[in-house]
This record gives C-alpha cells, structure tokens and sequence, in this order.
C-alpha cells in the first residue's frame, strides 16, 4: 500500500529487490515497525533531512475506555443523533462457544449505522463482523444473550470503545512509503493480507496538513479536492 503526501493510500506492485523499494520512496529505504501487528512501513530514511513534504503521523494507540452493553447501546444512539459514526467493540466469553477462539476472534465490531440504533427504523437489527476479520456481516441480535439469543446465547465478556482524543503523535512521516506484510518468521517483505490491507487503508486514508503551534506541531487531516489525488 503506497501512501504520497496529498493523495489516498494506492495499493501497488513492486519488484522484491532493494532496487525497486528505493525507487518507490525516492531514496536509502528504512524499516519502521511502530505498529502491534506484523506490518513494516518502508520509508525513505533521509527524507526528513531533504526536505520531502510532511506526509503522515505516526499516533499512540487510542485508549479502550470499558463500559457496559447497556451504556454501549446508548453511546452508538446518540453518535447516529449526533450525525457522528461511529463503533464499539462487543468481546463475548470464551465459553459462549463450542470451539476455543483467541479474544480477537471473540470481539465483535458494532456500528452506530445499525437499525437497533437509529430511531424510528423499521425494524431491529445489529449487523458486526469480528475483529479478525474471520466472521463477517453478523447478525448479532440473533445469537446474543442480552438480545434475542436466550439463556444459552452468547454472554458479553465486556464491551468498550476508543478513545481517540488523547493519541501522543510519535513521528511524522517525510515523503513517500509503502506498507507491506512483515512476518516475523520472514526474511522477506510480503504482500498484505486483506484484513491487515483494509486496516491500514483506514487507517491513512486521510491526508495530513501539518502546522506548527506554540504545544508543538498538529496534524489536520483532510480530503483531497481533486479526483486524480484519490487513485
């Protein structure tokens, strides 16, 4: 996935050779692994001392602020009265399963554009896909306890959400890079594996304008105005 100063992230072929990832950044290439998962951005490492254009922030991860399925519910209605999206995350107890799944397998992502949430629809649903991207488009209302799913349904371990308005910026990004699959038990830069790919999309989908202030430099992102910056 290649991210430019100014555009949408683009998703790319390369040439596995030094070569080629030199080209794509315009220089000595860097490994920078900032991230939990196994994902390396490729950067160029003098970018900052030549003067390429500011291009993306590096933030600390947001905080999980816990609460209860009661109190989740009542956060996704006001977001969706509010005009403002956004989604929480449902994590169900090991034993609501037959078979042993990892906690990222047993979160479930729930968003505030579900018709549970929005006042005067037409029916109650609550579509969520789990965080590992293995259960998709799910109707949860049918499987869970504290919903339609009865004394045998899927019992809530814990719900939260996060919280993005105190994420530290760590770095800033100069000039082009790419982000590719970096598996530990490789020696070799993979291609992204979708549910990583879509992630990391979202994740630098804007791009950022960067001011200086009397507390140090803020990002501001923003959507490109022109159509040949989104592909």
């Amino acid at each position: 996935m290649l991210v430019e100063p100014g555009r949408y992230p683009k998703l790319i072929e390369i040439e596995d050779t030094l070569e080629a990832m030199q080209e794509t950044v315009g220089g000595y290439i860097e490994e920078y692994m900032p991230f939990d998962d196994e994902v390396a951005i490729i950067c160029n490492e003098e970018g900052k001392m030549n003067g390429a254009e500011l291009n993306r922030a590096i933030y600390s991860e947001p905080e999980n602020v816990e609460m209860s399925y009661q109190q989740l519910k009542a956060h996704l209605r006001q977001a969706e009265k509010d005009r403002s999206h956004t989604v929480g995350y449902i994590v169900f107890t090991a034993d609501s399963f037959d078979k042993s799944y990892t906690e990222e397998e047993r979160t479930y992502v729930v968003g505030s554009n579900n018709k549970a949430f929005i006042e005067g629809m037409g029916g109650y649903s609550i579509y969520a896909s789990s965080l590992d991207g293995s259960d998709k488009n799910v109707r949860l209302e049918a499987y869970m306890a504290d919903e339609y799913g009865g004394k045998d349904g899927w019992k809530i371990e814990k719900c939260y959400v996060k919280d993005e308005s105190n994420r530290e910026m760590l770095d800033i990004i100069a000039g082009k890079f790419f982000i590719a699959y970096a598996p530990i038990e490789s020696e070799k830069l993979l291609s992204m594996p979708k549910d990583l790919m879509k992630k990391y999309e979202d994740k630098f989908k804007y791009p950022e304008r960067f001011y200086q202030t009397d507390n140090g430099i803020v990002a501001k992102a923003y959507k490109p105005v022109s159509k040949d910056m989104e592909r």
